[in-house]
């Protein structure tokens, strides 16, 4: 092979193997909101939930909490084309229960919204955060990556849901999912270390690659260093 065809050659191999992650969760959120006024907030909540309040002491007595919603956590609104190219949405994400779910109860909720009305929603995701809005399989369209944090004596992580709203359904995508950050160096005694999960674009209309990453912890840390390919091996 003549030397101007190994330097090419050479060239594409560190290309792709440096190519830019779409996602890196070691990295913080990345999402564009938009402003959300309160009347507005409230004529959307009211599509979604019979009866909600904001807080737990303002709950209804007797038969009447069963039924009644306590929102959470602040609404998130996100703007752009997650259902069609042509259809500028709005996507809501925020925690919620009912007044008598308790902790276990708890759930978060994501609801597309078109000129005030709300096209679909779910109200059965595990996660909370609007991450990252991203067209993961190259369509021209946006998904939303999002995630919850956990932490317990010690180890924390975070974890991740895909959801798309083609074609006006919110509905969950099995990619982007599942644990994406483990971190156990608080643990007294022996630990794994700490884990995170990074995605590289796959072809067109694909979906996006996941390789995971780990470095020791402690006085033993020397940087990250490829793990593994596919989901990720630990659970939170």
């Amino acid at each position: 092979m003549k030397p101007a065809a190994i330097a090419i050659l050479l060239l594409a191999f560190t290309s792709a193997a440096h190519a830019a992650p779409l996602i890196d969760f070691s990295e913080g959120p990345s999402v564009a909101l938009s402003p959300l006024y309160p009347a507005q907030e409230s004529k959307i909540l009211g599509q979604l939930f019979t009866s909600y309040v904001k807080d737990y002491a303002k709950c209804p007595a007797g038969d009447a909490a069963s039924g009644t919603e306590v929102i959470l956590s602040d609404v998130q609104a996100i703007r752009g084309n997650f259902s069609s190219l042509s259809q500028d949405d709005l996507v809501l994400i925020f925690k919620s229960v009912d007044c008598n779910g308790g902790h276990a109860g708890e759930h978060a909720n994501v609801a597309l919204v078109r000129n005030g009305a709300v096209i679909d929603a779910r109200q059965d995701l595990s996660t909370e955060l609007a991450y990252k809005t991203l067209d993961t399989d190259a369509d021209g369209l946006l998904e939303v990556i999002a995630t919850a944090s956990y932490s317990n004596m010690g180890y924390s992580g975070r974890w991740a849901q895909t959801i798309t709203f083609k074609g006006g359904q919110a509905r969950e995508i099995s990619y982007v999912q599942g644990t994406v950050h483990y971190d156990d160096c608080g643990l007294d005694g022996k630990t794994e270390g700490e884990y995170d999960a990074v995605f590289f674009a796959g072809a067109a209309g694909a979906q996006p690659e996941q390789k995971n990453y780990r470095r020791a912890c402690g006085a033993d840390a020397k940087g990250f260093k490829f793990y593994s390919s596919g989901k990720l091996d630990k659970e939170l």
